[in-house]
Order: C-alpha cells, then sequence, then structure tokens
C-alpha cells in the first residue's frame, strides 16, 4: 500500500500480512520489516511503542548505512554500519567494536573491557580499573 503526504510531498510503502509480517519504506529510503506485528491496523504511534514488545525478529536498514537487528521482544539486539559493531542483550553484555576502540560490559559493567588506541583498561566490581 503506498500512502502519501501531500504537506511533505513524500510517500510511504507499507505491506502487512496481518498478523505474520510487515514491511516499511519511506521516501528517503529507510526500510524496516518484522515478523509478528500483531496490531491489525497501521498507526504509527501504537507500531512505534508496542511492535518491539511482540515482535519476534525486527530488522532496520537506514540511508546512512546503519543496519539494525533485534530478536525476541529485542532480547538480543545488534546494530552496525561499515565502520561499528554494537551487541546489546540486556542485563548481561552490552559489546562496541569500532576501528580504534573496543568496549565490553558483562552485567552493566560488574566486570569489563575497554580498549582506546593502545590504552587498554579492566573493569571490576563498576568501580575498580585496572
Amino acid at each position: 500500500m503506498d500512502q502519501y503526504f501531500p504537506k511533505e510531498q513524500r510517500s510511504d510503502e507499507y505491506f502487512k500480512i496481518w498478523p505474520l509480517f510487515k514491511w516499511h519504506k519511506d521516501t528517503e529510503g529507510n526500510e524496516s520489516w518484522n515478523v509478528f506485528s500483531l496490531f491489525p491496523i497501521r498507526s504509527l504511534t501504537v507500531e512505534r511503542n508496542w511492535d518491539p514488545i511482540w515482535s519476534v525478529i525486527e530488522y532496520r536498514k537506514f540511508t546512512n548505512g546503519e543496519k539494525r537487528l533485534s530478536l525476541f521482544m529485542r532480547l538480543y539486539t545488534q546494530r552496525w554500519n561499515k565502520d561499528e559493531f554494537h551487541v546489546y542483550i540486556p542485563f548481561l553484555l552490552d559489546l562496541s567494536l569500532e576501528q580504534d576502540r573496543t568496549n565490553i560490559q558483562i552485567l552493566y559493567g560488574l566486570f569489563g573491557y575497554q580498549r582506546e588506541y593502545e590504552k587498554r583498561t579492566l573493569q571490576l566490581l563498576w568501580f575498580i580499573k585496572i
């Protein structure tokens, strides 16, 4: 289904097989799709706020090159582009890999490792840095 917004002079492409699948592409080229979209009609507010709660697979691709993948109600989330890679698992892991930086936080910083250029730091108990 194409939707045209005359005030902004743009259109969106939207396709939904309720409740199994939803796909959306806007005029700028941003694209998203997810598996399980339980709300039967298109509502930007409901989809933005509630789709992450019941989505099994969520994927977004932005025009700036960033891509995001979330699984099982965002219990696993990763985002990446050509220069960086990030993984987030709530309460367990926060991983960031960039060209000159690496940051790993386990249990919200209970244990961690950070590398920035040539400097390396190990973190224990949130406040002890070695």
